[in-house]
């Protein structure tokens, strides 16, 4: 099997699978790699935070870090956002993929639940969410 993209699309449904994927061999872990960096940030909470808004929620893949362009899905409306990742640290310790995102310039009304980020480059695989 060569080596090709994945979208965020399809991530997911990689991620429901990463038991199998991993026992696998090497092509499992390598899909699982690869989705890793097709991350999805459910907002499960929001708060007007100065000139912005902090995000609290559930990440799957895993966050660059930094300030990373990201597209927020709402209500059928898509809105490219400018993203930078506050300190990660887990809400609780039964879910460590719970996370708080730093979102600039974003008005509270427009992230507020049940609002979705992806990443900016993706937006063709998660088209339909």
């Amino acid at each position: 099997m060569g080596r090709c993209g994945i979208c965020c699309a399809l991530a997911d449904h990689l991620r429901h699978h990463a038991g199998l994927l991993a026992a696998s061999g090497a092509e499992g872990r390598r899909l699982l790699a690869d989705a890793a960096h097709h991350w999805r940030f459910d907002v499960q909470e929001a708060v007007a935070q100065g000139d912005g808004v902090a995000a609290f929620g559930v990440l799957a893949g895993r966050f660059p870090g930094g300030t990373r362009p990201a597209e927020l899905h709402r209500a059928g409306h898509l809105t490219p956002l400018a993203v930078q990742v506050a300190p990660h640290y887990p809400l609780s310790g039964r879910s460590p993929d719970e996370a708080c995102l730093r979102i600039d310039g974003a008005r509270l009304d427009k992230v507020a639940p049940p609002a979705v980020l992806f990443p900016g480059r993706c937006s063709s695989g998660s088209a339909g969410r």
